[in-house]
């Protein structure tokens, strides 16, 4: 028979009543013997033919129990054969006792110091199992609820800081002996809830444009901020980002760690609207014209294309000797000019038709604004002024 450690000795009922010699009177005296005893010891109180349950209370090692036949008479009571004897002979009848003194289970974690982040996952599994074994888990001494496996595996959020894990296994064994871990204690540490956010209006700007990108919370270990475009994340211990290295429509992402190494991740969409092509104009020869002329109508040959979400638009410029930069020309809106509308031309003068790709209030121009290459969305045209001197008579 086996019991669990601890446990007492199972109910032993009589199936035929020992015989003495004529004259005596029959007794019995229950004892036990395990590896700790020098002889057999009597169990206290069992004196009769059956022995109650748990009469003998905390066995802890294999025991044998053994009942003893006594013929009494005139004051000298005399046992059944020898009393050492444990094999059931002479009116000796024993049963042995077997404890199911297993190791208790143990509990290994990944990661092995049970320290994570409160956005982390963490792994417990058991050890010191059989498959014969029922398995429970249990966190602060509450169990939890249908998990039998040899590994539990908590979603994220679901441990707080300072929680207490044990496993507990059932065994097979008669009486169903159960073994508890040593238990072992989380350490969570809270993440950083990271968010980003710019100065720029609807985090929309130009090309190349100066950006301001804010991380919060602040105060954190370090911020890594990564801004695409094929450049390396740029990691500071500041939460703000000044750059000019956004080109394109891109996924900005931040991630917050702070001092305990507990990390958050936050992204924002950074709007850059652009002109792909510039498309092109007739009339792109060089023209020559009296002075005072107005400028030649200029009609379209292909439109501009712009990026997703973008509007198409254009403005008409142009540049001469007198002038210091580019001027608009009142008006001038659409993918043709119409004849004279800038007018009193009278030195030798640029037009130049500019596409831009406007989104969220912002308007992007085609490549650079003094490009006058054509490239980029930037369409020139150059106007000659015939600037003879007066005949004399």
């Amino acid at each position: 028979l086996t019991i669990c450690p601890g446990d007492g000795n199972p109910g032993i009922t009589t199936n035929a009543e020992a015989t003495v010699s004529d004259g005596a009177t029959l007794s019995y005296r229950w004892q036990y013997y395990d590896t700790d005893l020098d002889d057999w010891e009597d169990i206290a109180g069992a004196t009769t033919s059956t022995l109650a349950t748990n009469t003998l209370l905390g066995i802890v090692s294999d025991t044998t129990i053994r009942r003893v036949a006594y013929a009494s008479q005139n004051g000298v009571d005399c046992a059944a054969r020898v009393a050492a004897e444990v094999n059931g002979l002479g009116g000796a009848t024993t049963l042995r006792i077997s404890v199911d003194n297993r190791d208790n289970p143990t509990i290994t974690t990944n990661p092995p110091s049970a320290t994570i982040c409160d956005s982390d996952s963490i792994t417990f599994t058991a050890g010191n199992t059989i498959d014969s074994d029922t398995i429970e888990w249990y966190v602060n001494g509450g169990l939890i609820a249908g998990i039998s496996s040899t590994t539990w595996a908590p979603d994220p959020g679901t441990l707080n800081d300072g929680d207490s894990v044990t496993v507990r296994i059932t065994t097979a064994a008669f009486g169903e002996c159960e073994y508890t871990s040593a238990p072992v204690v989380v350490s969570v540490s809270p993440a950083p809830a990271a968010a980003i956010n710019t100065l720029s209006p609807f985090d929309t700007i130009c090309s190349g444009d100066s950006i301001t990108i804010n991380a919060t919370p602040a105060g954190q270990a370090t911020y890594t901020f990564d801004i695409g475009n094929g450049l390396v994340p740029i990691v500071q211990t500041t939460p703000q980002l000044i750059t000019t290295g956004i080109a394109t429509t891109t996924v900005v992402t931040v991630t917050v760690e702070n001092a305990t190494g507990c990390s958050d991740v936050a992204t924002r969409t950074i709007t850059v609207p652009q002109v792909f092509t510039g498309g092109t104009i007739n009339n792109m020869v060089d023209l020559t014209i009296c002075p005072g002329d107005g400028n030649p109508g200029i009609t379209t040959n292909a439109e501009a294309t712009v990026s997703s979400g973008a509007t198409l638009s254009y403005r008409w410029q142009y540049f001469d000797p007198t002038i210091t930069d580019w001027v608009n020309i009142a008006g001038a809106t659409t993918s043709t000019l119409a004849t004279n509308t800038l007018l009193g031309i009278v030195s030798n003068t640029t037009i130049r038709r500019v596409a831009y790709a406007s989104q969220n209030g912002v308007d992007c121009a085609a490549g650079v604004p003094s490009e006058v290459n054509g490239l980029g969305g930037v369409t020139t045209l150059g106007i000659i002024v015939d600037n003879r001197d007066n005949p004399t008579i």
